[in-house]
Formats: structure tokens, C-alpha cells, sequence
């Protein structure tokens, strides 16, 4: 670990991103070396250290355990666009898994579940799965799927995904009409995602939709929100 001295970039800087490539390398995991440590492998100041470490904390690369250290935190994966959980993921150079919960082929009462499909004269698919990031769980997703859409859905991989295999009957998700809030975990999934009763979870709940803003089907999830974000723009069209 070299920080250069002579350079304009400032000290902390330099060790700043020497540490980040580090982790995004995976050169760096679990805990990372003490202050003083870094101070002596790199031949700065504790206070040079403590203020590349912060900036790394801030932009959430890590994390702190007071009484214990500074930690590498888990990447968190960034929902910005219109794409399958299962890309997303593997755009970020992690392996998605799937482990599917229960399988319902003639699920019909859509009352409580969603106003869009409430009173329509439909058979859906109703699939809830556990997603994970390599062995990690992220999100739970229940999803529902008109058989009109997809009649003989039950033939399909359903660990993989959903946008595919919609895909193969010529359909395409061009956009999402969600919610998005945050809520506390139900007693089953605190233990499925093993945290506590009081980790905060990202809901997102609503239609996933055609070109025609036409709903191909309806899905509510929870994600881990230290894992899990959603980046949404918002126009003015007035």
C-alpha cells in the first residue's frame, strides 16, 4: 500500500480508493485492518485513515460495529431501470438463485390482493419465491400471472426468470406502475431472511405492464433494504 506524497491528490484520497478497488476487487473482506494498522501500512496519519475510512462508510462500502471494527459491507443492488431481478444481479457479477416457496396453478379470489384484477373472470399463477444474491436471501416475491397470458406456465424453470419466460410468449415488461414503502418483516420472514423482527424491509407492490400500459401481471416482494434499492425519476408533464 503506497500513498504517494508528492502528488497533488490529497492523502486520504489515494488511500481512500486503494481501499475501494480493494473491495470492489474482493481483495478486501469481512473486517479490514485497524486504524492504526492502515496508518502503518500506508505511512499516513491515523487521522488521514480515519477520514478515507469515513468516506467510505458514507458511501456505503463500509460499515462500523462499535467495539468490534470497520466491516465490508454487502454490495447493494440498485433497481433503476427496467430490468429482471435475475439481470440485475447478474450485471453486478453476482450469481442469482431461486428457491421457490409454494406453487399455486388455479389461485382465482383476487379481491384483497389487487383492485386492477379484482371482479375479472381469471385464473392466475401464484408463485412466491425466495431470491438470493449467490447464498445470501435479498427478497421475497409473490407474483401473480393471468393463465390467459401464459396458459401452461407450470412447464417452465420458474427459478429462472420471469421476464424470459413472459418473453416466450410475446410479452414484454416496458414498465411498472409500484408502490414502494418500508415495513417491518412478518414473523415467517424474519426467519427466512433469519434477521430480526425490527430490520427494516423495502415493499414494492403493483403492476408490471405491456407497451400499452396493459398490466401483464401483479407482484408484491420484499427486500432487505441494506441490499436492495430503488432509483425512481419523476417528471413534470404539466
Amino acid at each position: 500500500m503506497i500513498v504517494d506524497k508528492n502528488s497533488t491528490v490529497p492523502a486520504y484520497r489515494q488511500l481512500k480508493e486503494f481501499l475501494a478497488q480493494g473491495i470492489l476487487q474482493k481483495t478486501w473482506e469481512g473486517e479490514i485492518p485497524s486504524e492504526r494498522q492502515l496508518s502503518e501500512m500506508a505511512g499516513v496519519t491515523r487521522m488521514t485513515v480515519r477520514q478515507a475510512v469515513g468516506e467510505l462508510v458514507n458511501d456505503g462500502l463500509l460499515y462500523r460495529i462499535k467495539g468490534k471494527g470497520t466491516f465490508v459491507a454487502k454490495p447493494k443492488f440498485e433497481q433503476h431501470n427496467i430490468m429482471s431481478f435475475s439481470a440485475l444481479l447478474q450485471s453486478r457479477g453476482t450469481s442469482p438463485r431461486t428457491r421457490i416457496l409454494w406453487f399455486d396453478p388455479y389461485f382465482t379470489d383476487m379481491t384483497d390482493i389487487s383492485p386492477e384484477w379484482d371482479g375479472k373472470d381469471e385464473r392466475f399463477y401464484r408463485l412466491r419465491r425466495i431470491r438470493c444474491a449467490g447464498n445470501d436471501p435479498v427478497g421475497i416475491e409473490e407474483v401473480f400471472l393471468p393463465h390467459s397470458l401464459c396458459p401452461g406456465l407450470e412447464k417452465h424453470d420458474l427459478t429462472g426468470s420471469l421476464y424470459e419466460i413472459l418473453f416466450s410468449y410475446g410479452h414484454v415488461v416496458h414498465g411498472q406502475d409500484v408502490r414502494i414503502t418500508a415495513r417491518r418483516p412478518s414473523e415467517e420472514e424474519a426467519g427466512l431472511f433469519d434477521i430480526r423482527r425490527d430490520t427494516p424491509l423495502l415493499e414494492v407492490c403493483g403492476n408490471s405492464l405491456a407497451e400499452d400500459r396493459t398490466p401483464l401481471f401483479f407482484e408484491r416482494a420484499a427486500y432487505l433494504s441494506d441490499r436492495f434499492s430503488y432509483k425512481v425519476g419523476i417528471l413534470n408533464r404539466t
